[in-house]
């Protein structure tokens, strides 16, 4: 993930969120590139230092860059929901 911010360097992390029973923790917007949009305190994606204003690079090791919202949200649900096609 990078941190979108205006006068600072992109710093590309790789951070793994664990589902909770709760979810991740998170809501993302955006096309091409998709951002986390909020991030829900002390939850799941807050602990793996996920913030708000990254912007995904890949899901499970798949680049999304070029990924729509439908797509990434798609693409995170399939580790949840693996029947979904």
């Amino acid at each position: 993930m990078e941190t979108l911010q205006s006068s600072a360097p992109l710093i590309q992390r790789c951070v793994v969120v664990t589902r909770q029973v709760d979810g991740y923790g998170l809501t993302v917007t955006g096309d091409h590139p998709v951002y986390v949009h909020t991030v829900k305190p002390d939850g799941a994606a807050f602990r793996a230092g996920v913030r708000e204003g990254d912007r995904i690079l890949k899901v499970n090791g798949m680049p999304v860059t070029a990924s729509n919202h439908f797509e990434v949200v798609r693409m995170i649900s399939v580790l949840v929901f693996p029947d979904m096609n």
